[in-house]
Order: C-alpha cells, then sequence, then structure tokens
C-alpha cells in the first residue's frame, strides 16, 4: 500500500509542476503601478528575427519617446514558454506620476564590433502617486496663562 501511494505521488507531482502557466503565456493588460519601485517584465526569445540563437549585449527601456536608459534584466525562467518566450525581470524606479509610453530595447552584436537593437511594441502606462496624507497629530499640547498686563 505504501508503495502503491509512493508511486502515484510520484506520478501527481510532475503532473502539477506540468500544469502551471509560463508567465509569458499569462500577461494580461497592465494594471496601474504605484511611484516608485517596480519589476520590469519582458518575454524575449533570446533569437534573432530569423531566429538563430543570439543573447543580448544590453537593455534599454525608453519612456514618453525620450532617451534609452540601460537597464539590468535577468532571465527568470529556464525554460521558454509554449510560443518560445523567456522571461526577464529587472528593477526600475518611476518618478514621475501620470499616463506613459514605454518601450523595451534589446541590443545584440553584429559580430563585427557593432551593435543591433530592436524594439517592443509601446506599453502604455499608468502611474498613480500616493494619496496625499494627513499631518500626524500634535504629540504634546497645553494650554498657558497669559502674561499678565
Amino acid at each position: 500500500m505504501k508503495r502503491l501511494l509512493f508511486i502515484l505521488l510520484l506520478l501527481v507531482v510532475p503532473a502539477r509542476a506540468w500544469a502551471q502557466a509560463h508567465p509569458c503565456d499569462t500577461f494580461g493588460t497592465q494594471p496601474p503601478v504605484p511611484l516608485g519601485a517596480v519589476t520590469l517584465d519582458m518575454c524575449w526569445a533570446e533569437t534573432d528575427s530569423a531566429g538563430h540563437p543570439t543573447p543580448a549585449t544590453g537593455y534599454a527601456i525608453i519612456i514618453d519617446g525620450g532617451t534609452p536608459q540601460p537597464i539590468t534584466m535577468t532571465k527568470t525562467t529556464p525554460t521558454a514558454s509554449a510560443a518560445g518566450l523567456y522571461l526577464f525581470s529587472g528593477p526600475y524606479t518611476i518618478t514621475t506620476a501620470g499616463n506613459h509610453t514605454v518601450i523595451f530595447q534589446v541590443s545584440v552584436s553584429n559580430g563585427s564590433g557593432g551593435v543591433l537593437t530592436s524594439q517592443s511594441s509601446p506599453l502604455a502606462l499608468q502611474v498613480s502617486a500616493p494619496a496625499p496624507l494627513p499631518p500626524a497629530a500634535p504629540a504634546k499640547v497645553r494650554v498657558s496663562p497669559s502674561p499678565s498686563r
């Protein structure tokens, strides 16, 4: 009986692991994010446009059509999604509230000392500022008599 339970356990655990969705298969609509520290996520196949394996030499983010800002991205999924995409994530700090357009840029070597870049489609991003807080309550209060006239 114990052996049968052990065998069933071995069969069920891998099935559950396989049933988990890959993060690149579950990207939905972009919710608003709070002002401050965020994690940037992008899915990329780690290939050139012909499908040949090509490691990135750099990553950048372009906000509101500005200058590309270099960012550090790390591959966070060891296996590819059903579409052949890997999840890359990196820290970033958003300093301005409001509606923004975000574009990811990936750079690769062209093999001759140059760099080739490719960009994502624009992502509409709403950044909310924290709600204003009331001032802290006074800690100590007292009423003193007025000085004599």
